[in-house]
């Protein structure tokens, strides 16, 4: 039988938004003027018509499949499928609540040519605050499993962009069941 828990999600690190727009990104970011840098990371965010950061369904959920790797299964094997075919998030996007984001630049990796260039996020800072309906199956989960999940998935998976699983420092949370 399908349940339903609630879950308020408490940023304890900030986020970094990469969405993909389909598009290269300027052949030098040091020549556009402080404007336009932002222009192009709120372009490169997920963001409502209205301006409001959200977390996109998609991207909550793959962190929830993820974290089912830290989850002990039946004899060696852990979660992952399990949370796969039995865990959805009910929302489409999950509003961001925070103070307005900001612009964040860093070094990265051209992963055409291999050289490094300067590369522009658009940043939520801290406190940032979400709230998620997760839909699971009671005949695959127990309710303390699904508190554990998004246990692991908000310290060690983590979300949006340079979060915990891609050996970056950003996009923590904590999830409290409401």
């Amino acid at each position: 039988m399908l349940q339903t828990s609630r879950f308020r999600i408490d940023g304890l690190t900030p986020l970094l938004m990469n969405r993909y727009m389909g598009q290269q990104s300027p052949k030098s970011f040091e020549l556009l003027s402080p404007e336009e840098r932002l222009a192009w990371a709120r372009g490169a965010a997920y963001l409502t018509p209205e301006g409001t950061p959200y977390i996109p369904n998609g991207n909550f959920q793959q962190c929830l499949i993820a974290a089912g790797g830290y989850l002990k299964g039946k004899g060696r094997r852990n979660l992952s499928r399990t949370v796969a075919a039995g865990v959805q998030v009910a929302e489409a996007e999950l509003s961001i609540t925070s103070a307005a984001p900001t612009l964040f630049s860093a070094m990265r990796k051209n992963p055409a040519t291999g050289g490094r260039m300067l590369g522009y996020r658009l940043m939520i800072g801290v406190p940032w605050t979400a709230t998620v309906s997760v839909h699971w199956d009671d005949e695959l989960l127990q309710s303390e499993q699904v508190v554990e999940l998004l246990r692991n998935a908000g310290i060690r998976i983590g979300i949006m962009d340079w979060r915990p699983e891609k050996r970056g420092p950003y996009g923590q949370f904590r999830a409290t069941l409401l």
